[in-house]
């Protein structure tokens, strides 16, 4: 468990060498300073003049920020199947907290196979499924960030090499392969059972 756990905590972020994200992503917002008969509309660029790739409805709550444009004014989020740009004008953020603190749940996607990774909020609990694995649900022993990165990189984990998970989650640019979205933080995800471990590469989104 030790060895696996090294390994785990010096691989490399996928995620963080794709490009850094602006700061204080993701975070949940809701759509304010819209008109009722009217939506808001998602950009493929942050610019008013671009194509539209999807709309959010004018009281939209439990939207995810995942990045924001360099002058600020924009911020990118998901809507359906998609990520996009919206006028951060149109957005009130509805918790200072940091994903760090596990408020919020988090659900994890992956492909090569299909798999999810759920974390409860507090992150006492997590879930595991995957194509022809069975649902598991792990009691969280603990978790910690790195000594010189404490809230940019959070480890966690359960059992042992029987029965048991590894995890790393960080802060980073993600795609889930499956679909356009977006998203801000990476899992690199080991499933210890029966002596053998299986590891796993998805993305993370806030889940409210």
């Amino acid at each position: 468990m030790k060895h696996v756990l090294a390994v785990l905590l010096l691989t490399p972020s996928l995620g963080l060498a794709d490009g850094h994200l602006s700061p204080d992503v993701p975070s949940l917002a809701k759509v304010t300073g819209v008109a009722s008969n009217d939506s808001l509309n998602v950009r493929v660029d942050p610019h008013h003049s671009t194509d539209i790739v999807g709309t959010l409805d004018h009281n939209a709550t439990g939207v995810e920020v995942v990045d924001h444009s360099p002058d600020g004014r924009w911020a990118l989020v998901n809507s359906g199947e998609a990520s996009g740009w919206v006028r951060n004008k149109f957005l009130t953020q509805t918790s200072d907290a940091p994903w760090h603190d596990f408020e919020t749940p988090l659900a994890c996607v992956g492909t090569e196979p299909f798999w999810f990774f759920g974390l409860s909020a507090g992150a006492s609990v997590a879930t595991f499924e995957a194509i022809d694995v069975a649902p598991t649900a792990f009691a969280v022993d603990w978790t910690s960030g790195l000594v010189a990165r404490p809230t940019r990189e959070i480890g966690l984990g359960a059992g042992n090499s029987d029965a048991g998970f590894s995890a790393l989650i960080e802060e980073g640019a993600c795609s889930d392969g499956m679909s356009d979205r977006s998203f801000a933080l990476t899992l690199r995800l080991f499933i210890h059972q029966d002596g053998a471990t299986a590891g796993y590469g998805g993305c993370c989104s806030l889940d409210p």
